[in-house]
């Protein structure tokens, strides 16, 4: 009986440690499974999209980072690929979690003409 709990304990690791690294997504929101969640956000000037920790909101992001402006996201997907981002950083303990232009334009976000 040890052995075939030992054994079963074994097998059942890589599933456990694939499930902690999911998330969950409807058309609005992704919630993480260790506590964080994305919401985009529609502004007069495009997309944002809010992160909160544990319930209480960590970034309100009303623009597109690292450009100049006020413009925000083209649309709710890029606002949601960028938060997406900015969640994989948080996640990784990468602080700041700032967005490059380079990581921008690598991800495909529509940008405003200059």
């Amino acid at each position: 009986m040890r052995h075939l709990i030992v054994l079963f304990t074994i097998l059942l690791s890589p599933a456990v440690g694939a499930v902690n690294a999911q998330t969950v997504q409807d058309s609005s929101v992704t919630i993480t499974l260790s506590g964080i969640e994305l919401r985009p956000f529609e502004t007069d000037n495009g997309w944002g999209y809010d992160i909160f920790l544990n319930g209480k909101k960590y970034i309100h992001q009303t623009t597109i980072p690292s450009m100049s402006g006020t413009s925000g996201f083209a649309s709710k997907a890029d606002a949601t690929i960028v938060g997406d981002l900015v969640v994989g950083k948080i996640e990784r303990n990468e602080m700041p979690p700032s967005v490059t232009p380079t990581e921008l334009d690598s991800l495909g976000v529509v940008l405003p003409e200059k």
